[in-house]
């Protein structure tokens, strides 16, 4: 039984996310990229949509960055560090339950939501490292989001990151590893 306190929905310009407040837990849920097309009256798909459109000018942006506002070490997506930077931090940190300490955290994302919630879990574990002890991150799906140095402090940071995926999903080895990126830390569970 859950006692649900509080409900929140945040959507800006290219993420959205909802967190769920209940006693001793606290989840956000960070929504994944968006594969809409535009249909014309024939039902024939015609382009894709704006939001789409957005999502994939976010993954694309994959050079790596020095993020110290997320993580002491390593380099991370710049597309991921931007929308979760310009998007997300200062929406974030009034919902972490960092005075709390028997609050435990997870960080829930599919595919781009899942790299924000593995950059969330970055993010957290580097400012707050008493919840970072109480973080899990799960993830379905997701795209890698940093180099090696970043996925250590990552991995040194929470206490668990579990990634689901399938064996044919193209997301989950991207960017490729010849650009500097790193498997992204913690169990990964084949479905």
């Amino acid at each position: 039984r859950c006692n649900l306190s509080r409900l929140y929905t945040i959507q800006s310009l290219h993420s959205r996310f909802v967190c769920l407040k209940a006693k001793g837990l606290v989840v956000i849920l960070f929504h994944g990229s968006e594969t809409v097309m535009v249909y014309n009256d024939t039902c024939r798909a015609i382009r894709p949509s704006e939001r789409t459109l957005m999502d994939w000018e976010i993954n694309v942006n994959i050079p790596l960055d020095r993020a110290r506002d997320i993580t002491p070490q390593g380099r991370i997506h710049r597309g991921f560090h931007q929308c979760f930077r310009e998007e997300i931090m200062r929406h974030i940190a009034p919902l972490l339950p960092h005075t709390d300490p028997v609050m435990d955290l997870w960080l829930v994302g599919h595919s781009l939501g899942g790299a924000l919630a593995l950059l969330c879990g970055m993010y957290v574990s580097h400012r707050y490292p008493a919840l970072g002890e109480r973080t899990s991150v799960y993830t379905m799906g997701s795209p890698r989001v940093g180099d090696s140095d970043a996925s250590s402090a990552l991995s040194r940071g929470v206490r668990l990151l579990l990634h689901t995926q399938t064996p044919r999903d193209p997301i989950i080895n991207t960017p490729p590893r010849i650009l500097g990126y790193a498997d992204n830390p913690g169990q990964h569970v084949l479905l």
